[in-house]
Parts: C-alpha cells; structure tokens; sequence
C-alpha cells in the first residue's frame, strides 16, 4: 500500500480517501479489506468505517 495523506480532518475525509484508494487500485481485486489495516492506515476508529 501507498502511503497517506497528510492527516485527515474528519471521518468524511477517511471516506473520501477509502473510496479514491478503492478506485485509484491501491488494493488488489477481491483483497480482503480488513478493519484493523484500515484504522491504522486512515487513522480513525471503527465507527467511521462501517456503513
């Protein structure tokens, strides 16, 4: 994985960044992705996360 960003502002933000990952191919196709990767990675808890 790329690195991040600076630091993000809000949970909108790790949205925003999760999706523009998504598409940019920062993760392979059908790659798990898993909760505690994505709070390290984007720095929020799981809150922001789940839908």
């Amino acid at each position: 994985m790329e690195e991040l960003e600076p630091e993000l502002k809000s949970a909108f933000d790790g949205y925003a960044r999760l999706k523009k990952d998504i598409i940019r191919g920062v993760f392979p196709a059908g790659q798990k992705l898993l909760m505690s990767a994505l709070k390290d990675r984007y720095a929020l808890g799981v809150g922001p996360l789940t839908p």
